[in-house]
């Protein structure tokens, strides 16, 4: 708008037209700069709403995967809880893996859980249980070194195994042509079974027809289960162990009381040793008795012997040779020489007692017996 004053210069109206055309201006450029900041500021609370929105988003698909994986956890835990508690798995090998592998499937949603074992060569592996959409396959099936060799060295030397896409994965894809394909298999996570420092088997988990990225939480599951497998073969091992000591502590405690009945019987022979040696030492003191009596008896009888019984007997061969001498008939002669013989042979026979009696030995009826059938041969030669 102009406004134009008549009554004076045109100078004056020249200077109000500038003015008013200022003010103008500067009112559009403010309301031009206010539009601006409007726009600015609606750009920036857009912005930062968009962000907000995102953000939410993001914080409640955290929220649900957090609430999910504490609710696989809490399922984890009880299932876990009621493994360990169930008296039946006790000393049952089938029944333990059995549960293990529903546990497995029920918690990871998995169409097919498989638990396989080494040889005792550690050439094979050895199918021990297949469970498929819930149903048991018997087919026996054996895993060979030879045709699987990155397979079983990655099962040996990892911890665990994690393959989204099986058939690319640099320790599966040699399963690719004969078992991924036909069977539909996308995706793989399988975990070895760990007892005393080395590998005795292995817990597969297979995804059919879509891949499925594998999260730590589902290594950490299966390891677990692998580990209460392990855990299995340590408690047979060590009740094993305790059967065997409480087998060794029944036959220690057998050979105890044994010991023990024999000590006793031990000290009744003891007892009656001492016993024994006591009625002994009695019977030997009066035995020496006797026989220091029998001695002096045999020396009085040797002395005897030697001079009241070899007088006659000297008189005797004295008369025979007297009598040999007078006689000149041959068979009073030998008659004669017959007698002298007998009678020399029992004086010698006389003299050979009394000396043995005088030197204190003993002289049985053996012994006599002895001295005279030496004396006869002696005699027979002469």
């Amino acid at each position: 708008m102009n406004y134009v004053y008549t009554n004076h210069t045109i100078g004056s109206n020249y200077s109000v037209t500038i003015d008013t055309q200022a003010t103008f201006v500067a009112s559009v450029i403010f309301l031009i700069s206010i539009l601006a900041t409007v726009f600015l500021l609606y750009n920036l609370l857009s912005s930062a709403y968009k962000r907000s929105v995102i953000k939410n988003e993001e914080l409640t698909s955290l929220k649900n995967s957090i609430e999910a994986k504490n609710s696989i956890l809490k399922q984890y835990n009880s299932a876990m809880l009621e493994l360990t508690r169930t008296p039946i798995l006790e000393g049952n090998l089938d029944v333990t893996l059995e549960k293990v592998a529903d546990v497995a499937r029920d918690i990871l949603s998995l169409p097919r859980v498989s638990i396989w074992f080494f040889s005792d060569d550690k050439q094979r592996l050895i199918k021990k249980l297949l469970i498929e959409n819930g149903k048991a396959d018997p087919t026996p099936i054996e895993l060979h070194r030879g045709d699987f060799p990155r397979y079983f060295e990655a099962v040996e030397n990892q911890p665990v195994i994690m393959a989204p896409l099986a058939s690319s994965h640099p320790d599966t894809a040699e399963f690719t042509s004969n078992y991924l394909e036909p069977l539909n298999i996308k995706s793989m996570l399988d975990c070895p079974i760990v007892q005393d420092k080395g590998v005795i088997g292995v817990i597969c988990c297979e995804q059919k027809k879509f891949v499925r990225n594998w999260v730590a939480e589902d290594a950490l599951i299966i390891q677990s289960l692998a580990d209460f497998i392990a855990m299995h073969f340590k408690n047979q091992k060590i009740k094993t162990l305790m059967t065997q000591l409480t087998e060794q502590n029944k036959e220690l405690s057998l050979k105890s009381n044994e010991i023990a009945s024999m000590n006793q019987e031990l000290h009744g022979l003891n007892q009656k040793l001492i016993e024994n040696n006591s009625t002994l030492e009695d019977t030997v003191r009066k035995r020496t008795k006797e026989l220091i009596t029998q001695n002096n008896q045999l020396k009085e009888y040797a002395f005897v012997n030697s001079h009241m019984l070899r007088a006659p007997l000297s008189s005797i061969l004295g008369l025979s040779n007297i009598l040999q001498m007078k006689s000149d008939n041959m068979e009073e002669q030998e008659l004669l020489e017959a007698l002298f013989q007998s009678t020399n042979n029992l004086d010698e026979i006389v003299r050979k007692i009394s000396s043995t009696l005088e030197d204190g030995s003993n002289l049985t009826r053996k012994d006599i017996d002895y001295i005279i059938n030496e004396r006869f041969k002696e005699s027979e030669k002469e």
